[in-house]
């Protein structure tokens, strides 16, 4: 899976925007700062007076991502733990999909989105909900078809078949999965096989309601 996005507002001199801009770069500091409950209660305000904000993206991904993170924190301890009972944090899991899932569906095109699809494919399955899973990875597929995670997704989506006891369905998976393997493997006039050439993925940084690779 992708690793963490850095998440960064650039200073705008615009002033126009300047009390806006500062307040989400306040945000981002907050953020990074692992101040939780203050950042999601700030973060709520700060949506509110700026319904229509540049930084919306940005602002909802960190919030989501606080969201899960409370969620997954509370988890492995009582896994470490061995603890048992209802997770207290169940509401942060329901809270962090369902703004990733928004996030997904407004913006598409985003470089987080496919980091976005696998988190929330195997948080679904970490927790046993096969058919949350089945949705998101059948999603992946959909906006993601030429990904180098499309394979590895199409196996996920078997295991999401069979838990759900639909094994012709999950037989069906796997076969596509070995064809297109073999589809991308092609021999050369040298007898080489020839495959496409992928480029190392570089962190995703935030940066001024844009994203970039950084290599």
């Amino acid at each position: 899976m992708q690793a963490p996005p850095i998440y960064d507002v650039a200073a705008s001199d615009d002033h126009a925007i300047q009390n806006e801009n500062k307040e989400a770069r306040l945000l981002v500091t907050l953020f990074n700062n692992r101040r939780q409950g203050l950042f999601l209660a700030t973060a709520k305000d700060f949506l509110k007076k700026y319904p229509k904000t540049q930084y919306d993206e940005i602002i909802r991904y960190m919030m989501a991502d606080t969201h899960y993170d409370l969620w997954h924190k509370e988890r492995l301890t009582k896994e470490e733990n061995k603890e048992e009972g209802v997770n207290l944090h169940d509401t942060d899991f329901e809270e962090a999909m369902g703004i990733y899932n928004n996030l997904i569906e407004k913006y598409p095109d985003s470089p987080l989105t496919t980091r976005t699809l696998l988190l929330v494919g195997y948080s679904y399955l970490e927790r046993g909900d096969s058919f949350g899973a089945l949705k998101t990875f059948q999603r992946f597929v959909r906006l993601k078809p030429d990904s180098k995670y499309a394979g590895q997704v199409k196996i996920s989506i078997a295991r999401a078949f069979m838990a759900l006891n639909r094994h012709e369905d999950a037989i069906k998976e796997l076969e596509s999965v070995g064809e297109r393997r073999q589809g991308s493997s092609r021999p050369t006039r040298g007898g080489l096989s020839q495959r496409r050439r992928v480029l190392p993925q570089g962190r995703l940084r935030k940066v001024d309601c844009g994203l970039r690779r950084c290599d």
